[in-house]
């Protein structure tokens, strides 16, 4: 049974967690998606690396399964961009790659940007002059989703 309160109390741990995350965030609807996205903090560590983990709630307000797609980095739906130039993800918690949402669900993926997991892709160096959008190509529409990121000091 103490197993059983266990998984009670984290399962409603995530939901408070993600309710907070959507109050405290801006919501942008793509379809029947809608995006909630709170402003970032990007860390540049003692390499000179800037890494930014972008956090996400997404809501499927379908009443359809809807899915979202990120199999690897040159087969993404999601990139970092100032408009001129894109940068593919370091890494993502999206499952294999599709997250299928069922209709009236709520799910938090995460996309970190720094460092390319693979050596050929271009590095991502924070500027805090330019301005960065997270782009968005899903099947069921596209989106630059400007983000506030600032310096974690």
């Amino acid at each position: 049974k103490a197993s059983e309160v266990y998984l009670c109390e984290s399962e409603l741990k995530e939901k408070l967690e993600m309710l907070e995350l959507m109050i405290k965030s801006t919501k942008y609807e793509l379809g029947p998606i809608y995006f909630y996205y709170k402003p970032s903090q990007v860390v540049i560590n003692s390499e000179g690396n800037s890494i930014v983990e972008l956090k996400l709630v997404i809501r499927n307000t379908d009443n359809k399964n809807q899915s979202i797609f990120c199999t690897g980095p040159s087969a993404c739906n999601y990139e970092l961009t100032d408009g001129k130039k894109s940068w593919v993800y370091s890494a993502n918690d999206i499952p294999t790659g599709r997250l299928e949402m069922k209709p009236d669900t709520t799910h938090e993926i995460k996309f970190t940007f720094g460092p390319p997991a693979q050596r050929h892709l271009e590095r991502w160096n924070y500027d805090q002059s330019t301005e960065y959008f997270l782009k968005i190509n899903e099947p069921f529409g596209n989106l630059s989703m400007p983000l506030e990121l600032t310096v974690r000091s």
